[in-house]
């Protein structure tokens, strides 16, 4: 039993060693002031709150600072993991950003808007609502992923694959999906479109010496873009009679 009770008393001493150390620090702060108090009468108190106010806002500021630099740090950090290549590391950085209320569109930050994540690999990822406006997407892979209610506004998906995605009410008003894959998209006449947003079979258009061609606002030219009578479903829908895929 009294081992028992010995054990007890060292696990307590070690979980609040740091408690310990701070009482024992303040204590010889306080009986060092009563000391100074002795030998200094005059104005000894005044100056001591002084000093105390100054050191406490001292300690705030930089403790502010300090929390300033690591939350950036892991935003950065977040913000990088989420274009990895590797999947387990790309799915943690989106599920920690939705945590930290820095990926959707009704939160006040949004990390992954205008971002790059050519070649990220999001497979199976939710980014339900997520705020992928104005992102490169090059190459990106969004096979099986989640993107219900999110908005691709105006972001670059050539060649991206986008085969199995559930895409209820995802907002695709001036993306390119040049050459995209939406094999088996699922809940596509849901999905926002809008005249300046890029078929998956178009192409740019060229000059006489190949060159690529820009509007005004220097965005590639393609020659098909989605209108109210486009059929979505011949991207979508394996069976469809006039199915168009990206070959590989």
């Amino acid at each position: 039993m009294a081992s028992i009770r010995s054990q007890t008393v060292r696990t307590i001493h070690q979980q609040y060693a740091p408690v310990y150390s701070i009482g024992a620090g303040l204590t010889l702060i306080l009986i060092g002031v009563w000391i100074g108090s002795l030998l200094f009468r005059t104005g000894y108190f005044t100056n001591v709150y002084t000093e105390a106010l100054s050191v406490i806002a001292t300690i705030a500021v930089l403790d502010r600072l300090s929390d300033w630099r690591e939350e950036r740090r892991l935003k950065l950090r977040l913000q990088r993991e989420a274009t990895s290549r590797d999947n387990s590391t790309a799915l943690n950085a989106v599920d920690w950003l939705r945590a930290e209320n820095w990926l959707t569109l009704d939160d006040g930050e949004k990390l992954l808007q205008g971002q790059k994540l050519a070649r990220a690999n999001l497979e199976d990822a939710y980014l339900y609502q997520g705020d992928l406006d104005g992102c490169n997407l090059y190459r990106a892979n969004f096979k099986n992923a989640d993107i219900s209610q999110a908005s691709l506004c105006d972001a670059f998906l050539n060649r991206a694959n986008l085969a199995g995605v559930s895409a209820y009410g995802t907002d695709f008003r001036g993306a390119v999906l040049w050459d995209a894959n939406l094999r088996n998209m699922r809940h596509i006449q849901t999905a926002i479109f809008d005249e300046t947003t890029v078929l998956p079979d178009a192409r740019p258009f060229r000059d006489e010496q190949g060159n690529i061609l820009y509007d005004e606002q220097n965005r590639v030219l393609f020659n098909y873009y989605w209108t109210p009578g486009t059929d979505m479903t011949r991207f979508t829908n394996p069976d469809h009679q006039d199915f168009w895929y990206v070959d590989e």
